[in-house]
């Protein structure tokens, strides 16, 4: 069998992915382990000892997966209570909303008048009035907090993410103070120090934007990079650019092994100081996993250099990914991870398909093999951008040829003025002022082409089963010369299949008659996609924050238009906007400028500020129809299925502590035997103008997030719901109160909220429904 580290890779990589699915006791596993070893004994000699053998393999990385699962924060026991912790400061901090995050290390914990050794990587969040550098030793009171898992379906696992960068918890503290400055510590002296120097020389060398992108392109830090130019490069598809992947640290290798065969240094001695060298700077740029494999197949290059043995870039890619695996399973969760080696088996596995297609196509011989990389890459990973990024760039793969040259020159330059900097930094401002003008071209060149409308698109995720169908097909493609007999003796029976799996799928559709309503998590606010049996949407709300200058956080592009791409939205039949408040409305405008909307509605009343202007303004511009709906108005979506308004009435509510809230859009949805009451953020006034009406429903969207000031006990008795769902956040207005939350549970109606939950989906046939939360 050939590739066997191949087979093994792909063993253990599905044995941690089963693992993760089924989540297996441990016992089981060890067991399985044992059976397959007595089988191994038995079948020793026989040829099928290698099939038992990758299924050993298998159920391995089940056992390694599971056991790192296992592991818990030391922290666990004490979250969400107030202690006291002693850190070390690993870095110079990110700054966030509010606040600065540090990696950490702890050292001590103090709690219940105790003290307990724990020494544990985590992510320190300070919102107190000091900011630290790394190597500080810190003494912090707050609480430790966990990682939220996901907040929307489709999203990836934040705590699964930042398990698999050994960071298993987060501290919050606003009182912290310094205890001491580790100038001595050699960990960060070692690690950090030569990196801020960089950084040093970098920063005070050229403007900002240009230093931003040298900083990432060769320390690997993009927290500086402008907001337009990480778009800019998503939409062109070169963010691997803006990060030290396994292609910058192969140039760099490269670059240090020209100079040091030019410092005629024997072979042998030539890749122990590159090696050496390359990995105190994968260590300093802190390891990402993709520098770590790209680190590890250059030294499997030295050593088969070094004995003569021929390279083979399959199993060096296998050998780094088992290797990578065993230290840390937790890998197969870290986008990092799984991108770059995507990008390596599609070179392994698709280049030469590619080139062979190509090849006597007259162009010269290196924009040829440039295109054939290109083309392989995005052949194979394109399923996995879509699903990270629902984003596919048409023009990547011609920009490569370009870029990518051009980002090796900056980094060839940006290193030579580091190294003179370091010396003498006034004569280094020469250096890097080529390097200003071939940054400058490239950021202008790359915001050009993303501006054009054959940059890209915006896909939503697909479903699994096309991306496998995808894969497999790719893999009979590869493999076509060991399966064509085989496809040729069981045509009928493939074809058979083929069929009958794709009229299962349009039977599916066909046959669907479930309305799925899904409240998505947008923080504090609200946002509400319905779906039709039929496949149209409407959304209700778009989210949004009150939040303005340094602190604002733009939620609709960073929370609701990711959310409904990743819910597989690609255009959006209706959208209501219950009122003009910023937590409801300000979302929405991301949406105008993203999807393609056929109808927008507005309530009837006389409340307009610059954001509802906005929006109409986006919704006419591009096509959409605008009406304005009041109480008994209705809008039909399908057969049985419609809105009945009930709010804003006739005579507007006036006088109350907020009119905007009170003559907010009120909806009751109905689906055959199924009802909801969509509420806005109607308060105790609008609700008591709507008790003379028929407001029972089987669900309720709670009106205003649960505030104290809605949620009447006459209210919620007239809605009588079976379920009830609040979309709430992090807040200071105490969202959810007691008393909403007690009147709910009084008429025995099941609560979910988006602050515990994540997002709810209701799922309903008219008849029946079930209910599904993120966490």
């Amino acid at each position: 069998m050939d590739n066997i580290l191949c087979y093994m890779a792909a063993s253990i990589i599905l044995g941690m992915l089963f693992a993760y699915v089924i989540k297996p006791a441990m016992a089981i596993i060890l067991i399985s382990i044992f059976l397959i070893l007595f089988l191994l004994f038995l079948y020793r000699k026989n040829k099928g000892r290698i099939i038992i053998f990758i299924l050993l393999i298998f159920f391995a990385g089940m056992a390694e997966y599971t056991w790192h699962a296992s592991f818990e924060s030391k922290f666990a026991m004490h979250e969400n209570k107030e202690v006291e912790i002693e850190a070390l400061i690993l870095d110079n901090g990110t700054p966030k909303i509010g606040s600065v995050v540090y990696n950490a290390e702890t050292r001590y914990l103090f709690a219940d008048e105790k003290v307990y050794n724990y020494k544990e990587r985590i992510l320190f969040k300070n919102y107190g009035k000091f900011t630290y550098k790394a190597g500080d030793i810190v003494k912090a009171r707050g609480q430790a907090v966990g990682f939220i898992t996901k907040r929307n379906f489709g999203d990836q696992d934040y705590n699964l993410y930042n398990r698999s960068r050994r960071i298993y918890n987060q501290f919050l503290s606003r009182d912290n103070e310094l205890i001491k400055k580790s100038a001595n510590n050699f960990k960060i002296i070692f690690l950090y120090g030569l990196r801020n120097k960089i950084a040093g020389v970098i920063n005070s060398s050229m403007p900002k934007a240009e230093a931003a992108f040298l900083n990432a392109v060769i320390l690997g830090d993009k927290q500086w990079i402008d907001e337009g130019d990480l778009i800019n490069f998503q939409k062109t598809g070169l963010s691997h650019l803006l990060s030290v992947s396994g292609l910058h640290v192969a140039f760099i290798a490269l670059m240090l092994n020209k100079l040091f065969k030019t410092l005629k240094l024997s072979s042998k001695a030539n890749g122990l100081i590159t090696c050496v060298l390359i990995i105190y700077y994968v260590m300093m740029i802190g390891a990402p996993p993709s520098a770590v494999r790209a680190l590890i197949m250059m030294i499997v290059v030295t050593i088969g250099k070094n004995l003569n043995k021929e390279y083979d870039l399959l199993a060096s890619v296998s050998f780094s990914a088992i290797l990578m695996l065993i230290f840390n399973p937790l890998l197969i969760h870290n986008q990092g991870f799984i991108i770059s080696y995507s990008c390596i088996y599609s070179i392994a596995y698709l280049y030469e398909p590619v080139y062979e297609k190509i090849k006597n196509v007259p162009i010269p011989a290196f924009i040829r093999k440039s295109i054939s990389l290109s083309i392989a890459i995005q052949i194979g990973i394109s399923p996995i951008l879509i699903y990270y990024f629902q984003y596919f760039s048409i023009v990547n793969i011609l920009l490569n040829i370009v870029a990518i040259p051009f980002t090796f020159a900056i980094i060839a330059i940006g290193f030579l003025g580091v190294i003179i900097g370091m010396i003498f930094l006034e004569v280094s401002l020469y250096v890097f002022a080529m390097n200003y003008y071939l940054i400058s071209f490239l950021l202008k060149f790359i915001e050009i082409v993303s501006s054009t409308s054959f940059s890209g698109f915006y896909i939503p995720i697909l479903p699994m089963y096309l991306d496998i169908i995808y894969y497999l097909l790719l893999l009979l493609y590869v493999n076509k010369a060991n399966v064509s007999f085989y496809l040729r003796k069981w045509k009928l029976q493939i074809s058979m299949t083929a069929v009958l799996l794709i009229m299962m799928v349009c039977l599916k559709y066909i046959t669907n008659d479930d309305i799925r309503i899904v409240l998505l998590d947008v923080g504090q606010g609200d946002s509400i996609l319905i779906t039709t049996p039929r496949g149209k949407s409407i959304l209700i709300d778009g989210g949004g924050s009150g939040a303005k200058g340094s602190y604002y956080y733009d939620v609709g592009s960073k929370v609701t238009v990711p959310a409904l791409r990743k819910l597989g939205v690609w255009n959006l039949d209706t959208v209501i906007l219950s009122h003009n408040h910023d937590d409801h409305l300000e979302g929405l405008l991301k949406v105008a400028e993203k999807f393609k909307i056929k109808n927008v509605i507005l309530p009837k009343v006389p409340y307009v500020d610059e954001n509802l202007q906005t929006l109409i303004r986006l919704s006419r511009e591009k096509g959409s129809k605008l009406f304005y709906v009041k109480e008994n108005d209705k809008i039909v979506f399908e057969e049985n299925i419609y809105l009945k308004f009930l709010s804003p009435s006739q005579n507007i509510i006036s006088g109350t502590s907020s009119d905007e809230n009170n003559n907010s859009i009120v909806a009751k949805l109905f689906y055959e035997d199924f009802t909801m009451l969509l509420t806005g953020d109607i308060q105790k006034e609008g609700e008591n103008v709507l008790l003379d009406k028929d407001v029972s429903a089987i669900v309720l969207k709670v009106p205003h997030h649960g505030s104290s000031s809605s949620s009447t006990k006459e209210f919620i008795e007239a809605v009588s719901p079976k379920i009830s769902l609040i979309s709430v956040g992090q807040n200071t207005y105490g969202h959810p109160s007691n008393e909403a939350l007690e009147n709910i549970r009084e008429v025995a109606s099941i609560i979910y909220r988006t602050d515990e939950n994540g997002a709810i989906k209701i799922i309903s046939n008219g008849r029946k429904l079930s209910v599904r939360s993120v966490r």
